[in-house]
């Protein structure tokens, strides 16, 4: 796993929204996912209040989610409690 700046996350770290696993072989990336973590908008490093925020904005339809945002608010009603989305 590395977190959003491309860092090893150390072995204590949560998984949250936008941090990566990455499939290496031979020291080369050969596959990368993406996690989204339920209630987790990839804000900060815990849902939050900002959170909140941003699900009240988009059910006023003052924002959009992006694809990520959208799988972690279950906008479409299919909670499962982590999905993984490939990066290429």
């Amino acid at each position: 796993m590395v977190d959003e700046t491309g860092d090893a996350a150390d072995a204590a770290s949560h998984v949250r929204s936008g941090m990566k696993a990455q499939i290496l072989y031979g020291g080369n990336i050969v596959k990368e996912y993406a996690p989204s973590v339920l209630g987790d908008l990839g804000v900060n490093e815990n849902p939050g209040v900002v959170d909140l925020l941003l699900m009240k904005n988009q059910i006023l339809g003052k924002t959009g989610f992006t694809p990520m945002q959208a799988l972690s608010a279950d906008i479409t009603r299919t909670a499962v409690s982590m999905s993984w989305t490939s990066c290429g």
